[in-house]
């Protein structure tokens, strides 16, 4: 990753990422090979980062290049603003995840979490609402989010355990988290 200062309080972030994945499977009993694979998968990301007064931003897109799913674009928006003693924050992002070797290939165990070479990526959208404070010497964060997933990869139970892509998936919740610093 590589930062770069544009003036003021405007910076400009970038970076790539390179995976290679590679797994194998062996039948322990009859010594034969269950499954080899190799997936390839490169990511290109920038962000412009800055304040002005009391509001902050953040831009980011991320490019996703992978050997089986193709490409993929996400992008986050987040806006902040900074009060005496906090701030309150809004941001809006996509991702894209693709399933690992195991979520595709993997013979399980007994019939029990097998892999799926029939999965597809799964892509998502988040909105999050969130305040930073203090009071009186305890830290406080606070945030609510909403996040809609499709084609969700998750194992589905019944006689053995697949994975699989739900077609939609709904995460809804709040956060809470208090600290204090004793000495």
């Amino acid at each position: 990753m590589h930062d770069v200062r544009l003036g003021g309080s405007e910076q400009l972030l970038a970076g790539v990422q390179l995976q290679r994945e590679k797994g194998s499977s062996v039948d322990t009993f009859g010594q034969v090979n269950q499954y080899a694979e190799q997936l390839d998968h490169a990511a290109v990301f920038t962000a412009l980062q800055g304040r002005h007064g009391a509001f902050d931003h953040e831009l980011a897109l991320r490019y996703d290049d992978h050997e089986r799913f193709g490409g993929e674009l996400s992008s986050q928006l987040a806006v902040g603003w900074r009060f005496d003693p906090g701030r309150l924050y809004l941001s809006f992002g996509e991702g894209f995840r693709a399933p690992n070797l195991n979520e595709l290939y993997s013979p399980g165990f007994g019939g029990l979490f097998a892999g799926n070479p029939n999965l597809g990526p799964e892509s998502s959208r988040s909105l999050e609402l969130g305040l930073d404070t203090d009071l009186a010497g305890t830290a406080l964060a606070l945030n609510i989010y909403r996040t809609r997933v499709n084609d969700l990869i998750a194992f589905e139970g019944g006689q053995s355990f697949q994975a699989v892509n739900i077609a939609e998936a709904a995460v809804d919740g709040a956060e809470l988290t208090l600290s204090r610093r004793f000495e």
